[in-house]
């Protein structure tokens, strides 16, 4: 559990919250309250595509973002999908 739910002070900034549930089932959250969506490095194409089909076209979506290796490095860099 610690590892998911504990992020180092440094990263405070980003004011990030995460969403974990243990068991099956749906979490349903106001679509508003999203304003960015990261799809991980290994994330299949399969997967973000469902995701993003689960915001319908005439509500506001939040942005999506494809986290990716910076080589030689311990950093991410975020490319926005459109």
């Amino acid at each position: 559990d610690d590892l998911v739910l504990t992020k180092g002070s440094s990263w405070r900034y980003e004011k990030e919250w995460r969403v974990v549930k243990r068991g099956q089932g749906i979490v349903r959250l106001d679509p508003s309250a999203l304003r960015l969506v990261v799809f991980g490095c290994e994330c299949p194409v399969e997967d973000a595509i469902e995701v993003r089909s689960w915001f319908p076209e005439n509500r506001p979506a939040p942005r999506f973002a494809r986290a990716s290796k910076v080589p030689a490095s311990f950093q991410l860099t975020l490319e926005a999908i459109t």
